[in-house]
């Protein structure tokens, strides 16, 4: 079991680290603005400029990374019949439009959290959202 939650704190920490530049920590507050974007362009009200379609993918991309890990993980936990650290239980048929909407929704009522890293506010927003029963 604790061999198990190292291999987790580990591939959540390569997960935050690699997916930014040295100099570049993204803060909930810029992941929020960036998912609201992804949810401006599903409404077909706006369109995006270049920068902000860059930005709204970065949203999609990082929650993609971050259902990716996720999977790993449960597959880790489930062949060595651990229960699951992460208590996040995301249907196959939700999209990343919703992800986006739901992680930029909960950053926005919690702006005591903008300054914290995305994968705080994606865990926190994720869970409260899609908890395994």
């Amino acid at each position: 079991m604790i061999k198990l939650a190292g291999i987790t704190i580990v591939i959540l920490s390569v997960l935050v680290t690699a997916s930014i530049k040295a100099s570049e920590v993204v803060t909930s507050q810029e992941l929020m603005e960036r998912c609201e974007l992804v949810s401006k362009v599903n409404n077909k009200k706006y369109n995006l400029d270049h920068l902000e379609s860059t930005k709204a993918n970065n949203c999609i991309g990082y929650l993609q990374g971050f259902n990716e890990l996720l999977s790993i993980v449960r597959r880790l936990e489930d062949r060595n019949g651990a229960e699951h650290l992460i208590n996040i239980c995301i249907s196959p048929r939700t999209n990343y439009i919703e992800l986006a909407s739901v992680v930029a929704a909960y950053a926005k009522r919690k702006p005591e959290l903008y300054n914290k890293q995305r994968m705080v506010v994606m865990l926190l927003a994720l869970g409260e959202q899609y908890p395994c029963n």
